[in-house]
């Protein structure tokens, strides 16, 4: 039962917190307060989930829980159709990520990308995530599991700014490639939990 192991997880974060509190371990607090918005919006309860990620954006001191945040406060937003709000979060997780050697640049991207397209700025999210493409295809120093997961994002924002534009033969094609990339990660995946099991 999903919802029972989540209650429980919720439960147990929320007492780890108090504990936390307690012995003024500001930053553990945080990151508690970040998992317990993650178990929120799994859980599809994304009020509760956007209090928690706006609670823990004032705790956590490590930019990539810094990042995470806005992340998804930035999903939150676009989930319920305050797509101004979620370019806003989106916009400022990219700024805390490039002090953070813009390890979630592409994705984050990606996303901010879509939600261009549901504000129906097509033009502007093909452009970003077409040099998304670019970007990903010049990085030498990613391996074939990164490069394909971010490809993948990548050619799904192309494909529904495409769809968007009525180009439906265009965003079939982005969504083909969208699909090979995806099998590409998954079977590089599989792989390595065959490797681990041997």
């Amino acid at each position: 039962d999903r919802s029972a192991q989540n209650d429980t997880a919720l439960y147990y974060l929320q007492e780890a917190r108090k504990v936390f509190e307690a012995d003024n371990r500001r930053s553990k607090v945080g990151i508690v307060t970040l998992n317990i918005g993650r178990f929120y919006r799994e859980a599809g309860k994304l009020d509760e989930a956007r209090e928690a990620y706006t609670q823990a954006l004032n705790q956590v001191v490590d930019l990539s829980h810094q990042v995470q945040c806005h992340e998804y406060l930035g999903y939150i937003a676009y989930r319920q159709g305050r797509y101004d709000d979620a370019a806003k979060s989106l916009q400022t997780a990219l700024r805390v990520d490039e002090e953070n050697r813009r390890r979630r640049a592409v994705y984050l991207n990606t996303k901010l990308g879509e939600v261009y397209t549901a504000q129906g700025r097509s033009d502007l999210s093909l452009a970003l995530c077409d040099g998304m493409v670019q970007q990903v295809i010049a990085d030498s120093s990613l391996g074939g599991y990164g490069r394909a997961t971010r490809l993948t994002d990548c050619w799904d924002c192309i494909g529904q700014a495409k769809a968007a534009m009525d180009d439906h033969k265009a965003a079939i094609g982005a969504f083909d490639i969208r699909d090979s990339a995806r099998t590409a990660y998954e079977r590089i995946s599989e792989n390595n939990q065959a490797t681990i099991g041997l």
